[in-house]
């Protein structure tokens, strides 16, 4: 099961404090470094784009590139975002590729996913492509430019490389 050692490894390093003395605890110097090392891994990753407009623009600009580098392939492309668990469709001859698409201003070195995207990567994996665009660029005015492709033909999904960021909790009430 996709995800299952990283759910468990999340777990134990999710154990509470209790019982833990005070010198087990991190000292205010260690959450700080840990502070400046999760920010500096902030910036190899994704990240989240706060501004709504932004967001869809540099996804709108990641697709329109993986648009084109995969007709330039001679590829028949579709976009099918909107109602399936990747973003492109590309079809040549009797192949079909399905292509997940990511687009950041960060260094791309790790990505968001979601669990539809992961699972359905899995059960296709000889079918999958990921299309990286990163470092991607905003002007003042907020034209999107630049950016460094990353492609990987095919997208083979290795559970290691996941990690889990949130869980949902039912809350039972008594």
């Amino acid at each position: 099961m996709i995800g299952r050692q990283n759910l468990i490894s999340a777990r134990k390093r999710s154990r509470s404090t209790k019982g833990r003395t005070k010198s087990d605890r991190p000292k205010a110097k260690e959450e700080k470094s840990a502070t400046f090392a999760s920010e500096e891994e902030y910036s190899k990753s994704q990240g989240f784009q706060l501004d709504p407009k932004l967001r869809k623009a540099i996804e709108s600009y990641a697709m329109n590139e993986a648009t084109t580098y995969f007709e330039s392939l001679a590829h028949k492309v579709v976009d099918v975002s909107a109602r399936r668990p990747y973003d492109l469709e590309c079809v040549k001859g009797k192949s079909k590729l399905h292509v997940e698409v990511k687009g950041m201003q960060s260094k791309g070195e790790s990505v968001f996913l979601t669990a539809g995207e992961v699972g359905f990567a899995v059960k296709h994996a000889s079918e999958m492509a990921l299309f990286i665009l990163h470092s991607v660029q905003i002007d003042s005015s907020g034209n999107v430019g630049g950016g460094v492709k990353e492609i990987q033909i095919p997208w083979i999904v290795i559970d290691e490389d996941l990690a889990a960021l949130s869980y949902k909790y039912q809350v039972r009430r008594r």
